[in-house]
């Protein structure tokens, strides 16, 4: 997916919100200079190597030839070196990258800018009284750091700048000083590629930018996907719990419930409704309520189903058979299923056992009977009583 228009620059606006704040980072951002100073630093260990090596080389080459100043020239420059090696040994030590990149990037310019006046005093000091294999090797040497420093600090134009600057320019003076014609075309090619680099630096910070933009989306957006699946699973773990309770209470409670969907496919009852059908809960699940009632008590309940999915509360008395063909009285509650939306889904099943209810009702009316048939006996009697 692509993150920004390399024309505009505008976020891409298919990304998630925190991803897309990423692209107002301006290249003064502490995140992004920190992300600048890291690539830096991790390039440094191989171009400080790189500069002790050519060091030595050219300042054999320098010994050779009897050209003045040339231990001078190798302590200054080791010890620059060994400055920068200390610098580099600081901020990997140190926790400053995270608070204050900025004066890591300054440091890294410094040691950059002195690394480039290092070996500009080759063009300086060293170049005119050379013999004129070492100056075509100055040239070379410098030539050649400038094009191998762009991969090591390429990912700042400031800190490239201030490497290649003090460098380069002190060789092409001394190159138009110079009287034979071959060095003043050496010097407009230096001049040329002074130019060049320093455009091909810019270009490679504008691509490294938008790489760290791009990888600051890729963790915002990933940090986006922890918090969405850290909250999605404590609803998980909420509703695993509030389905664990419901089902405790549907398990305990004198009732017998059961859930059918729009399909009138059982999606769940208690032992106590299985219980009915002589069957587990598992026996029932995923089952058609005509298979589970039978085509004779489904007809008789389709039209409350019907008015229960219509969105109406149903309230009604069913006399059963149990299974060892004693009765079973059930006050009857059927509610329509209601999703999030308000869109019916089904209806829920609440039955109670009346029978000891109806069987003591019945009791007391008979008792009622018998006692007003004895006091009318009575009164035809005669008696005292």
């Amino acid at each position: 997916m692509p993150i920004a228009n390399a024309a505009s620059d505008v976020p891409d606006p298919l990304l998630p919100p925190a991803a897309m704040d990423v692209f107002a980072i301006s290249d003064r951002d502490p995140r992004f200079v920190g992300e600048q100073v890291r690539l830096l630093f991790l390039n440094a260990p191989t171009a400080i190597a790189t500069t002790v090596v050519i060091t030595v080389i050219v300042y054999g080459f320098l010994a050779r030839a009897s050209i003045p100043l040339a231990d001078v020239w190798l302590t200054w420059s080791m010890l620059i070196s060994g400055w920068r090696g200390w610098v580099l040994w600081q901020y990997r030590r140190s926790a400053g990258l995270a608070t204050d990149p900025v004066r890591w990037r300054d440091k890294l310019q410094l040691g950059a800018f002195a690394a480039g006046a290092t070996f500009g005093m080759l063009g300086v000091f060293f170049f005119p009284a050379a013999p004129p294999t070492i100056k075509f090797l100055i040239v070379l040497v410098l030539a050649g750091f400038g094009a191998g420093s762009l991969g090591a600090l390429g990912a700042s134009t400031r800190v490239y700048a201030a490497y290649i600057l003090p460098m380069m320019p002190p060789l092409v003076i001394m190159l138009f000083m110079e009287g034979d014609r071959i060095f003043h075309t050496v010097a407009w090619m230096a001049i040329i590629y002074i130019v060049v680099s320093l455009l091909f630096a810019r270009n490679i910070g504008r691509t490294l930018k938008e790489a760290i933009l791009l990888k600051f989306a890729h963790e915002a957006t990933l940090g986006q996907l922890r918090d969405e699946m850290r909250r999605s699973a404590r609803m998980a773990a909420d509703l695993l719990e509030r389905e664990s309770h419901l089902r405790m209470l549907g398990e305990n409670v004198p009732a017998f419930i059961a859930h059918f969907d729009r399909d009138e496919i059982l999606r769940y009852s208690n032992k106590a409704y299985a219980g009915l059908f002589g069957v587990d809960q598992d026996a029932l699940m995923g089952r058609h309520a005509r298979e589970i009632l039978g085509t004779e008590r489904y007809a008789a309940e389709a039209p409350f189903s019907k008015r229960a999915l219509a969105g109406e509360i149903q309230r009604y008395q069913r006399i059963l058979q149990r299974t060892d063909a004693s009765p079973l009285v059930l006050d009857v509650n059927r509610a329509p299923y209601r999703t999030q939306t308000g869109v019916i889904d089904g209806y829920y099943i609440f039955a109670v056992d009346r029978t000891e209810a109806t069987r003591l009702t019945e009791a007391l009316r008979s008792s009622e009977r018998q006692g007003q048939l004895l006091l009318s006996s009575l009164e035809l009697s005669g008696e005292a009583i």
